[in-house]
């Protein structure tokens, strides 16, 4: 063993240096005045995917991002200047394979004896898979913010879309098609439809899971899409289709994962304006834990669906922002800049990842997985088709709503299909409604958010009183986290039970008749709701 307290000699100092050199944790190089690196170490080589010999005797240029190459070459001067002896920044590399790498830099300029700039030593500390968790907390908590002004602004929001879209239809019922005001008030509806779905996309951004999720096979809804996408596409683009034999299934909600594709196909259709082709691929895949931590998410199988264009592709400060909430690079009034930040909602919170390959003139590529089940889809149930006109009723209705506009319109929708309405301001007006009407009562809708009293509190309230009462809510608030837990529990409505604002005349009628036909005990209904009217 060699004496430890006697002094290296060259040979042995040159040994530990070049074992120093060799076997440091982080990516080393050994970089000559004019930025020609002369020596690299094993960990560099493998972060960058090069021979030894591939990288000695090339300029850092060469494996230096081209955007990030000007703030390097200025460091690099300043420290061959004597300014300074050392700098530290994040920058980017190029990998062999043309991926990029991040790296946080330390440089140190070492001297001769003479105090001469001798050569520059380069540490570099691959951060690519720090900076990706960071982008995507970045991107998470933009949507949360979104998804907290979106909570906050729904309710009234969709009141007054309630009564706009409600006044609007009774005035349409009034006119013949012909008539000068009837297409002013088609417009009208039709935007009125534009705003509300807006807030929808708005509040989707916010939630943690899924609406309604099912087994599914995703070869399975791309092929009920064909049409719509044959026509939102047009002619001049040509979709090609590929899968996998055996393809897993996955536990997704079915109108999410339409919505995923439809907004991917918009992307790639608006950057194909002069025609070229739109690819869509399934596949199973395994994601081992180096992949899955690459893709922050857990090893395990995989569905794969990759949607691919051929169009004008991305920049790197687009790809960085591609997910941000209202970003676009489309002009004013063409886009809302919600499209790809509702796909990557959808897909994180299906338990799902993604990824995105693009740059200018080379097209673009999502990956999104989504986990695999070993499950069969349920046969799907055949619907009977809800008829357009809901046939005159009878029963008589609690209708409890403390907006008056909002309550007028649907106590006038209730009326126009035969129903006798008892109209209140908010719970305490309902209880006293219930303690003086002698006749049946056979339905309570009643608004969820409401001052002193909640829809929920009043349903239980009421229900004290008499057990049989059927329960519809109407809602235009989401919860700002998106639990959809909100709608459990005892102070809460449950699913099923809520007709969200803004009302449509059709979809309360039929919701409303199906909450009179239900059966004693019946879900939503849990007091033992008695028969419905006749």
């Amino acid at each position: 063993m060699r004496d430890l307290h006697r002094p290296l000699s060259k040979a042995e100092a040159l040994a530990v240096f070049r074992a120093a050199f060799e076997q440091a944790p982080t990516g080393r190089a050994l970089s000559s005045a004019d930025g020609t690196l002369r020596l690299v170490n094993a960990k560099l080589c493998e972060m960058l995917g090069y021979t030894a010999e591939e990288l000695t005797g090339r300029d850092y240029a060469g494996i230096t991002h081209p955007e990030d190459l000007a703030a390097s070459r200025e460091h690099v001067r300043s420290l061959m200047a004597g300014e300074r002896n050392g700098f530290q920044l994040q920058k980017r590399y190029v990998r062999k394979d043309g991926s990029v790498m991040w790296a946080d830099v330390t440089a140190t300029l070492l001297r001769d004896a003479g105090g001469r700039p001798l050569c520059v030593v380069v540490d570099a500390l691959d951060v690519t898979e720090q900076r990706r968790s960071e982008e995507q907390l970045r991107v998470a908590q933009k949507m949360e913010a979104v998804a907290h002004l979106a909570g906050g602004l729904a309710h009234d929001f969709n009141n007054f879309m309630s009564v706009i879209l409600g006044r609007a239809g009774f005035a349409l019922e009034r006119l013949r098609e012909g008539d000068p005001l009837h297409e002013d008030l088609v417009e009208i509806e039709k935007a009125g439809r534009r705003a509300a779905t807006l807030t929808d996309q708005l509040l989707a951004l916010g939630r943690r899971r899924a609406k309604a999720p099912e087994i599914l096979s995703p070869d399975d809804v791309l092929r009920d899409l064909e049409s719509m996408l044959s026509r939102l596409l047009g002619e001049h683009i040509t979709v090609a289709r590929t899968t996998e034999p055996g393809l897993r299934c996955v536990k997704v909600d079915r109108s999410e994962l339409e919505q995923v594709i439809l907004n991917l196909a918009v992307n790639a259709r608006d950057a194909m304006p002069d025609g070229g082709t739109l690819t869509l691929d399934t596949a199973n895949v395994t994601l081992g834990a180096d992949a899955a931590g690459t893709l922050v998410a857990p090893p395990g199988p995989y569905v794969r669906l990759t949607v691919s264009d051929t169009g004008a592709g991305m920049d790197e400060a687009t790809r960085e922002r591609v997910f941000d909430p209202f970003f676009t690079t489309k002009r004013p009034g063409q886009g809302t800049g919600l499209g790809l930040a509702t796909v990557y909602a959808i897909v994180r919170r299906s338990g799902g990842c993604l990824e995105l390959e693009s740059a200018p003139g080379r097209g673009t590529t999502f990956r999104l997985f989504f986990p695999a089940t070993g499950e069969t889809p349920a046969p799907a149930p055949i619907a009977p088709a809800p008829p357009r006109d809901v046939p005159a009723s009878q029963g008589t209705i609690l209708l409890v709503e403390d907006d008056a506009a909002v309550r007028r319109v649907t106590e006038r929708m209730l009326l126009s299909a035969g129903y006798r309405v008892l109209s209140a301001t908010g719970g305490g007006d309902a209880l006293l409604l219930m303690e003086q009407h002698d006749g049946p009562i056979d339905l309570l809708l009643t608004d969820v958010l409401m001052p002193r009293m909640s829809g929920p509190k009043l349903a239980e309230r009421l229900r004290r009183i008499r057990p049989s009462l059927r329960v519809l809510f109407m809602s235009g608030y989401a919860a700002p986290d998106g639990d959809d837990t909100r709608w459990a529990g005892p102070e809460v409505p449950i699913p099923g039970t809520v007709i969200p604002k803004p009302i449509d005349r059709a979809t309360l009628l039929s919701r409303v008749r199906e909450a009179l036909e239900t059966p004693s005990g019946g879900a939503g209904n849990e007091g033992g709701p008695g028969p419905a009217p006749g």
